[in-house]
C-alpha cells in the first residue's frame, strides 16, 4: 500500500515529527511509533535514512517507508508504503500529518 498526503508543512518539520522517537542503541538505531489509532506501539530498526529525504524501517518482516518531498509554499509531499494493505494506516498517517499543522 502507497498513501500520499499534502501535508501544509515544511519537511524540516514533518522530518522532525517522525523522527522524534528515534534512538541509537547497540543494535543500531530504532524508532519508535507511538500509533495513536488502534495499533500497538513499535520498535523499528531503520533500514535506510536520508536526512529530511527517505526514513525505512523493518517490522514483523514488512517495510515502513516516508518519503519526503518539499514542494512550494512551505509545502510537503509525503509518500508512506506499508505491505500488505491495511486501512489502519491510513487513519495513523492522518494522526501524524494532523499534528503538525
Amino acid at each position: 500500500m502507497r498513501i500520499e498526503r499534502m501535508v501544509p508543512c515544511s519537511s524540516a518539520e514533518l522530518w522532525a515529527r517522525l523522527i522524534e522517537n528515534a534512538e541509537a542503541t547497540e543494535r543500531g538505531a530504532l524508532l519508535r511509533l507511538e500509533l495513536p489509532c488502534g495499533l500497538p506501539e513499535i520498535t523499528a530498526p531503520i533500514t535506510h535514512y536520508r536526512s529530511r529525504e527517505l526514513l525505512e524501517c523493518g517490522w514483523g518482516g514488512k517495510r515502513l517507508r516516508w518519503e519526503l518531498t518539499p514542494l512550494a509554499d512551505g509545502m510537503t509531499l509525503l509518500a508512506f508504503t506499508y505491505a500488505p494493505d491495511d486501512e489502519r494506516w491510513l487513519r495513523c498517517l492522518d494522526s501524524v500529518t494532523a499534528s503538525v499543522v
